[in-house]
C-alpha cells in the first residue's frame, strides 16, 4: 500500500517576488493505493485519489470593448481506477488501466458586459 499527496501553490514569477496577490490557483491532492504482483510477468495497481482546486477570477475586455468577468471557481473530485502491467523485465512495460472520476461540487461563472452567462454544471462522473 502507498500513500500519495500534495499541495500545490501557482503564482506567477513577479508575484512570488513582490508578494502582491494571492496565488491564482491552489490544490489538494491526496490518496492511497495498492500494488499487487502476481508471480507470473503481471503487476496490479488500484487507487482512490481526492482533489480539491480552487482558481481565481480573472476579468478581460474583448478586441470591441466588451468585458467578460469570470469568477473563482472551485472543484472536489474523487478518482477510482486501476491498471494491469506486464513486468517482462526488458526495457518498456506495457500496461492497460482505467479510471472513474466524479466531480462532487463544481461550478464557473461568467459575466459578459454584467450580464451572466449560461452557468455549466461540472457535477458527475466521467471514465
Amino acid at each position: 500500500m502507498w500513500p500519495e499527496g500534495h499541495v500545490r501553490p501557482r503564482r506567477y514569477l513577479q508575484d512570488v517576488i513582490r508578494l502582491l496577490r494571492p496565488a491564482r490557483r491552489c490544490g489538494l491532492k491526496g490518496g492511497f493505493g495498492w500494488d499487487q504482483g502476481s508471480g507470473d510477468a503481471t503487476e496490479l495497481d488500484v487507487f482512490a485519489k481526492s482533489f480539491w482546486i480552487r482558481q481565481a477570477g480573472t476579468e478581460v475586455t474583448l478586441s470591441g470593448g466588451c468585458v467578460v468577468r469570470f469568477e473563482d471557481s472551485e472543484s472536489s473530485r474523487l478518482r477510482l481506477g486501476g491498471s494491469v502491467a506486464l513486468v517482462p523485465g526488458g526495457i518498456a512495460n506495457p500496461f492497460v488501466g482505467a479510471a472513474w472520476k466524479l466531480e462532487f461540487d463544481g461550478r464557473a461563472r461568467a459575466f459578459v458586459t454584467g450580464s451572466p452567462t449560461d452557468e455549466p454544471s461540472l457535477r458527475g462522473g466521467s471514465a
